[in-house]
């Protein structure tokens, strides 16, 4: 996929209107040409207290950083858990071991007898179904965390896509937004195109551009 870029459509403190206003422009992807898929991510979340509620989604990783004065106690607790997808990378700059591993109730468990970590949530490519981002948006309480479809729109096969941003999220390197926002990706070269599939599902204005994927 190219580059695209973001407009942000609509905002909201309630993230059920954010989400109803992501559904009204999801209505209109074009379904039988390109791949499309959802993936999830959350972050800045306790590893003693955040974790259990994300074991709903599917395939859902978590990563964290470990000091490395505190990687032998991690490593004896966490060892057998670890599968073939999972990794530890060293960062020497900043004297920590990141680790992602796949998120499960042994994984939790271990986690309540250790030291509290920030963590971050993940998942692999998902269905787009409406199900499975609305599991989501029912773990996800405060934390802030982004919903992100990759797909194609009626008139946009490259670099169409779909943002949630929730609890403020920050969209490539901007600071956020407060509440939920909605970002609409698509092609740099085409505002006009964008501004009407925008207006097709009832959004006047658009916010952007910005900087996309």
């Amino acid at each position: 996929m190219g580059n695209s870029v973001t407009w942000r459509v609509f905002s909201s403190p309630e993230v059920g209107l954010a989400w109803a206003a992501a559904s009204a422009l999801l209505e209109r992807h074009r379904t039988g040409c390109c791949p499309s898929h959802l993936d999830f991510y959350a972050q800045g979340l306790s590893t003693a207290t955040d974790l259990d509620r994300f074991l709903a989604i599917p395939g859902a990783s978590a990563s964290f950083d470990v000091p490395l004065e505190q990687w032998p106690a991690i490593a004896a607790s966490v060892n057998d858990l670890r599968r073939d997808r999972d990794w530890a990378t060293y960062y020497r700059d900043s004297g920590k071991i990141h680790l992602n591993l796949d998120l499960t109730p042994a994984l939790v468990s271990a986690f309540r007898s250790l030291p509290n970590f920030v963590a971050d949530i993940s998942t692999p490519y998902l269905d787009i179904s409406n199900a499975n981002a609305e599991l989501f948006l029912s773990v996800v309480e405060d934390a802030q965390a982004e919903l992100a479809w990759r797909l194609c729109w009626p008139r946009e096969h490259d670099r169409g896509g779909l943002q949630l941003a929730l609890n403020g999220y920050p969209i490539w390197g901007n600071e956020g937004f407060p509440g939920h926002s909605v970002f609409l990706h698509y092609h740099g070269g085409k505002p006009e195109e964008a501004a009407e599939l925008a207006r097709s599902a009832g959004f006047a204005d658009l916010d952007g551009p910005g900087s996309g994927w």
